[in-house]
């Protein structure tokens, strides 16, 4: 029974404004997720900054830290350079998510999405701490930590978003890249096969 449902049905041109539209939504909503989580710490922990308090039983802690740097408190208080990188990573990512869409495989458009949203909630942070914005005039807000590893800096949903999708990016096309050498490798074999039976036939016909 034909599935109505399914997109395959669909002219190619509406399956993939669909689709993009899906997957525009959820970066909408990876974003809000970190953004929204950030103001919620930040009102429920203010007054308990450096204080932590265990979210999930040996794996996480919540910990209220303002940080000026990158992970590791490096390029500490390079506010105008953090806030570059930010959004050169920002668009870059977005220009892929915009433009080159449609060329993306799965996994590497669900990766584009989170490193997306990610660089963007990275981007709001630091642009929100050069201006001296708000929340985040003492720092970007972060507040994830492993209960088992303490000195492994304190994160928030941007970065786990941001890292999952680079990881997610490398791994794919590693794995892309396999499969072309793979079949790289097999034409060639069968070329060679080709030019030996050819050959072949060249001697029986002398």
């Amino acid at each position: 029974m034909r599935d109505v449902f399914s997109l395959k049905y669909l002219p190619k041109k509406k399956r993939e404004i669909i689709s993009f539209s899906i997957y525009f939504f959820i970066f909408i909503l990876l974003f809000l997720s970190d953004l929204l989580t950030k103001i919620f710490m930040y009102n429920a922990l203010i007054d308990k900054k450096g204080m932590s308090f265990v979210a999930i039983p040996y794996l996480f802690d919540m910990t209220l830290v303002f940080n000026n740097g990158a992970a590791w408190n490096m390029l500490s208080d390079q506010r105008w350079l953090l806030a570059t990188i930010s959004v050169v990573g920002f668009l870059l990512f977005f220009y892929v998510f915009i433009f080159l869409f449609t060329k993306l495989k799965r996994a590497d458009k669900i990766g584009v999405i989170l490193a997306a949203a990610g660089s963007l909630g990275n981007l709001i942070d630091r642009m929100g701490f050069s201006f001296n914005a708000g929340i985040y005039k003492n720092g970007v807000i972060d507040f994830i930590q492993f209960h088992f590893w303490k000195s492994f800096p304190v994160f928030n949903l941007a970065d786990t978003f941001l890292v999952l999708g680079v990881i997610l990016l490398v791994i794919s096309n590693v794995i892309y890249l396999i499969k072309q050498s793979g079949k790289s490798q097999k034409q060639i074999e069968a070329s060679d096969l080709q030019d030996k039976l050819k050959d072949c036939e060249k001697n029986k016909s002398e």
